[in-house]
C-alpha cells in the first residue's frame, strides 16, 4: 500500500509564487537528510526552514511498518518521498489510519521585529567583487558592505547545526571620509554586539564573540549610516567558527547566484513590521471555492478527502511564506492542522482505510 504526497514552500504571495517542493514517490532515495535541508537555498525567514518532524508515531499493529524513500529532483526543486505501509508479520493486520507525515515548524526567533528583505545579486564589480543589491546603495560584496539611506545593509549566517560558535574578524573603513557607520551583531532578535566607526577610522575594530546557537538560527552582521551615506563602504568579513574547527568565512561562502549557499544570504531591513498574526490555513474544493481557517492556541482545522481538493496552504504568521502540501490519493485521506499551547504550528496527513478494507 502506497501513498504520494507533495510539499511546497511558497513565497510572498502563496497562490501565485510556488518555488519549491516535496513530493513522495516509488523507489526513491535521498538519504537520510531532513526534508528542509533540501530547500536550504530558500531566503532566510522561510516557513520551510522551520519544518521538523514531531516525535511520536501512531501506534501500528504487530508487524506493520512504514517504509520511506526519497528523491531529490533539482530540476524541479521537488523532493519525491514515497511512504509504503508492509506487513512483516506472518498473519493479516488491519489498520484504520496511515499516519504519513507529522510535521511541526517551531519559531526560534522573536514574534515581532525588523522586517528583512533578500537582496538582488548584481553582476557589476565594486571594491573587488560583485554584490547583492537593493535601493539606493544598499549593498553586500564579498567582504565589504554599504548601506542604503534607510536600508541598512545584512549579510546573514544561517547555523547548520546545535552548538557553541566563537565569531570573529575585523571591521574598518575602506573609504576615509564621511560621517562613519554603525554595525551590529544580531543573534536571532537580540542585538549581541555593536560598534560606531569615525569616518576615517580605516583600522578599525576586532569583533569577538561566543555564542550559543540551534540549528537553523540566524546571526545577521549589520552595517548601517550614522547620519549620511556617503563614503560608507565598509570592510566586515567574519568568520563563524564551531569547536571542532568547522569554519564559515564570508568572503570564502560569498554567493554570486544562490541566496544561503555556503550559509551565507544577503538581505537589508526594512521598517519594523506589523504585529504577527496567527497561522493560517487555505484549503480548496472541487468547484475551486476557497476555504480560509485562521488558527487559534489549542484549536484544530481538518480538511478531508470527501468534500476537498488534495491540497492546502499552510501560511506563517506575517503571511508572507507558507508550505503547500498536495496529496497523491487514491484512497481516503485526511489533513489537520492545530497551533499547539507554544504558539507552534503542527501538520498532520493521514490516509483512513476503507471500511471494506481487509487489512495488509
Amino acid at each position: 500500500m502506497a501513498h504520494r504526497a507533495s510539499l511546497w514552500s511558497v513565497c510572498c504571495v502563496m497562490w501565485y509564487a510556488v518555488v519549491t517542493g516535496v513530493v513522495i514517490v516509488p523507489e526513491a532515495r535521498a538519504g537520510d537528510r531532513p526534508a528542509a535541508d533540501f530547500f536550504r537555498n530558500e531566503p532566510a525567514g522561510r516557513l520551510i526552514h522551520r519544518l521538523e518532524p514531531v516525535d511520536g508515531h501512531t501506534a501500528l499493529p504487530r508487524g506493520l511498518v512504514l517504509a520511506t524513500k526519497r528523491q531529490w529532483l533539482p530540476e524541479l526543486g521537488l523532493l519525491v518521498v514515497d511512504t509504503r505501509m508492509i506487513n512483516r508479520g506472518k498473519t493479516a493486520a488491519g489498520v484504520e489510519r496511515i499516519p504519513v507525515a507529522r510535521w511541526s515548524f517551531p519559531n526560534t526567533e522573536e514574534p515581532s521585529g525588523p522586517d528583512y528583505r533578500p537582496l538582488t545579486h548584481l553582476n557589476d564589480k565594486w571594491y573587488g567583487s560583485t554584490f547583492w543589491t537593493g535601493p539606493d546603495w544598499t549593498r553586500v560584496g564579498k567582504d565589504w558592505h554599504h548601506p542604503g539611506i534607510n536600508t541598512p545593509s545584512i549579510r546573514c549566517f544561517t547555523a547548520p547545526r546545535d552548538g557553541r560558535v566563537s565569531i570573529t574578524g575585523r571591521l574598518y573603513k575602506l573609504d576615509p571620509s564621511g560621517d562613519g557607520v554603525r554595525a551590529s551583531v544580531r543573534h536571532g532578535r537580540r542585538t549581541v554586539w555593536t560598534i560606531e566607526l569615525a569616518g576615517n577610522d580605516t583600522k578599525g575594530t576586532e569583533l569577538k564573540l561566543t555564542l550559543d546557537v540551534r540549528k537553523g538560527e540566524r546571526i545577521r552582521f549589520v552595517v548601517h549610516k550614522r547620519g549620511k551615506i556617503l563614503y560608507d563602504t565598509t570592510r566586515f568579513d567574519p568568520i563563524v567558527t564551531y569547536p571542532d574547527d568547522t569554519s564559515y568565512r564570508a568572503s570564502e561562502g560569498f554567493s554570486t547566484s544562490k541566496q544561503d549557499d555556503g550559509r551565507w544570504s544577503y538581505e537589508m531591513e526594512m521598517a519594523p513590521r506589523d504585529e504577527r498574526g496567527p497561522p493560517r490555513v487555505y484549503g480548496f474544493t472541487p468547484e475551486m471555492g476557497f476555504r480560509d481557517e485562521t488558527l487559534g492556541i489549542g484549536e484544530r482545522t481538518e480538511l478531508r478527502g470527501e468534500n476537498m481538493l488534495p491540497a492546502l496552504i499552510v501560511a506563517d504568521e506575517v503571511g508572507r511564506s507558507g508550505i503547500v502540501v498536495a496529496v497523491d490519493a487514491k484512497g481516503r485521506w485526511r489533513i489537520d492542522c492545530c497551533l499547539t499551547k507554544d504558539a507552534t504550528p503542527q501538520l498532520n496527513l493521514m490516509f483512513v482505510a476503507e471500511k471494506s478494507s481487509r487489512g495488509l
